[in-house]
């Protein structure tokens, strides 16, 4: 943890012996630059399944949507007075 990798001085070790292959210390800034990443990606994915949905709803028949909304609902309900 002296050069600012989050280790401890075995996985410093290992990976100073392994030469990164087979563990990684990662430094604090690294962390956060990980994370912000992770984060954008799922911000990204939800973004994208959103259009999907709303596009998927828009081309769908009212009547077949609400026969699905329905269906959904109904089955919900019995999974519920089943258990």
């Amino acid at each position: 943890m002296s050069d600012g990798n989050i280790c401890t001085i075995e996985e410093q070790a290992l990976s100073n012996s392994s030469n990164g292959t087979s563990i990684v210390c990662l430094t604090r800034g690294d962390t956060i630059g990980l994370t912000l990443v992770a984060e954008s990606g799922f911000i990204s994915l939800v973004a994208v399944l959103g259009v999907f949905l709303l596009i998927f709803v828009s081309k769908a028949e009212p009547m077949q949507f609400s026969r699905l909304i329905m269906l959904l609902v109904n089955s919900a309900m019995l999974s519920e007075i089943e258990s």
